[in-house]
């Protein structure tokens, strides 16, 4: 199917900026050393850099400042890791969702929802967070920034590494928004966690590599990418739709697309990463498109499910192009 333009669609308020996030490591700046992670022809590279989590916060996003321009089809995941006490490296996942590797992006944050709530309760949680990457990414550490004990993943072993580095990380308590994007609704659980969806663009003018993506899904199953007119429009519950699961955005215009079965390394058309899909919304370079508004969700099929509408469906998103 041709890519479809945001146009002629209605105009609606929107955030002109993203979320303040509620815990950052080395974030006041943009600052990198400008080296670029190892490249080993077909073996992502996983590292983990060990943080403590604030008590008393949901964390629900978390982005990274790095870019790549050497896999233009391929994919960045981050996770949360719980801590193993015994050895004082990375346990076992928690959390953690897929973006798609966007070249024009260059160096930025850039990040994704987590597939699983964290909320460390009462008091303060040390964890990890684990950066799955290509290869050839920049290295999202700050010179002279303040520095955490950092391992890296060789076969199905953690090594602790000899020198410490300042990941420049943000998490949010909320899933990623952003500049003239704000979320709309809930997710329903997708059956192994959210399924949610974000964008790593700016919807602005001119901007031909705009797309939103979904996280979290089981992998292999159709998807749909519904677009929606109204601006007023509220959300519906949906006889047949599994429970907790809504319809968030008027069903105007629908794509279909595949969550993917891959690793960081797939191909973005096929198969993608596990459980992660993309559509791409390129913007034309037309000056009066700027005010216009669209509102996106996504829905995966999934007979397991076991209902006559057996979809997960995901947060919505306000996009208004600026």
């Amino acid at each position: 199917m041709a890519r479809l333009p945001i146009a002629c669609i209605l105009f609606a308020a929107a955030s002109s900026a993203q979320g303040i996030p509620c815990l950052s490591f080395n974030d006041a700046n943009n600052n990198l050393s400008g080296a670029l992670t190892s490249s080993t022809a077909g073996s992502p590279n996983v590292y983990a850099f060990q943080i403590t989590l604030a008590a008393n916060h949901t964390y629900q996003g978390i982005e990274i400042l790095t870019g790549n321009t050497a896999y233009t089809p391929g994919f960045m995941t981050l996770e949360l890791w719980y801590n193993d006490p015994a050895t004082n490296l990375p346990l076992g996942r928690h959390s953690g969702g897929t973006w798609q590797i966007s070249p024009a992006l260059g160096d930025a944050w850039q990040g994704t929802n987590l597939d699983f709530d964290i909320a460390p309760g009462r008091f303060p949680e040390l964890d990890w967070v684990v950066w799955t990457e290509p290869g050839s990414s920049s290295e999202p550490f700050e010179p002279g920034g303040s520095t955490m004990p950092t391992a890296r993943l060789v076969g199905s072993t953690w090594t602790l590494q000899p020198t410490p580095v300042a990941l420049k990380c943000r998490l949010f308590c909320h899933w990623i928004d952003g500049a003239h994007v704000s979320l709309f609704g809930r997710a329903c659980w997708a059956g192994t966690g959210w399924g949610t969806m974000f964008t790593n663009q700016q919807p602005a003018v001119g901007n031909a590599d705009f797309a939103v993506e979904g996280t979290g899904f089981p992998p292999g199953l159709t998807a749909m990418l519904v677009l929606g007119l109204d601006p007023t429009f509220v959300g519906m519950a949906v006889p047949g739709l599994p429970q907790g699961c809504m319809q968030l955005t008027d069903d105007h215009v629908v794509r279909f697309g595949a969550t993917g079965t891959g690793d960081v390394l797939a191909n973005a058309a096929s198969p993608g990463a596990s459980g992660h899909v993309s559509f791409a919304l390129p913007i034309p370079a037309n000056g009066a498109l700027a005010g216009l508004f669209v509102s996106s969700q996504v829905a995966v099929l999934d007979p397991a499910y076991g209902v006559p509408l057996p979809f997960a469906t995901s947060n919505a998103l306000h996009i208004v192009v600026f």
